[in-house]
Parts: structure tokens; sequence; C-alpha cells
């Protein structure tokens, strides 16, 4: 999968995925590509188990972990802060969520992205963080 070259070629665990006007969709990490690759290996549900099953989630589960874009694995839940949060609150979201990163945005634009790696070596703000573009 080209999302996965991706990471090990950079040397990155996660990519923000934006359109063509640069908003956030989402965002695919490492943990999304394993989900889709242990996906490969479900088991088909039975045809009784699936009357009771929530036809939903299923339906969701099956478009991340068989997906082939971006769009179909990523996480669309993102946590984003504004470029001028505080390195604290980051860092508190960090752990609250359970995650490893934290988006940059601005109106819903992306301008950069901070992991907890970044965090380490960041003073009082987010401000300095790398502008993607």
């Amino acid at each position: 999968m080209a999302m996965a070259r991706l990471l090990a070629d950079r040397g990155i665990s996660a990519v923000p995925v934006v359109d063509a006007q640069g908003q956030v969709l989402g965002v695919v990490t490492e943990a999304d590509l394993v989900r889709r690759l242990a996906g490969e290996a479900d088991k088909p549900t039975g045809w009784f188990a699936s009357l009771f099953g929530n036809q939903e989630r299923v339906a969701e589960h099956y478009a991340r972990t068989h997906g082939v874009t971006a769009r179909d694995v990523m996480t669309a839940e993102v946590v984003a802060v504004d470029p001028d949060a505080l390195a604290a609150k980051v860092a508190h979201l960090m752990e609250d969520r359970g995650i490893r990163r934290v988006l940059v945005t601005q109106d819903g634009r992306l301008k950069g992205l901070v992991s907890r790696a970044d965090l380490l070596g960041l003073g009082n703000t987010i401000s300095d963080v790398e502008v993607i573009t």
C-alpha cells in the first residue's frame, strides 16, 4: 500500500488527509494501516450473526479494513488546536485522549502537526511548528 510506504520512507507515523482547499478531512496513522491489515484476515460473519449485529458498524469496519484510499482507512475524528495554543494544552489533549499527535489548524485549514517528540522541544506555545504547504 502506497500510504504505508510513504510513512516508512519518511520515518513518520501519521499523515494528515486534506481536501483540495486544504480543509482537514482526517489523519492516516500507523494504527489505521495495521487495522486494515488485520481486517484482511477477518472471517466473514455468518448469516445468523449478521441478523443481530449493528449493520452500520459492520459496514464502517469493513470499509476501514478493506479500503484502498486514504479516505477509506483514515481516522476522521481528529484533534486539532489553533497555532497559538499552549504546549501544555496540547500535552493534556494527548494524555487525556491517548493520542500521539495533534493537528494545528487555522480556519479549518492544516498548518502543521505536533507529535509527542515535537512537544518535548517546544517552548510555551506551538506557534513555531513548521507550516505544511
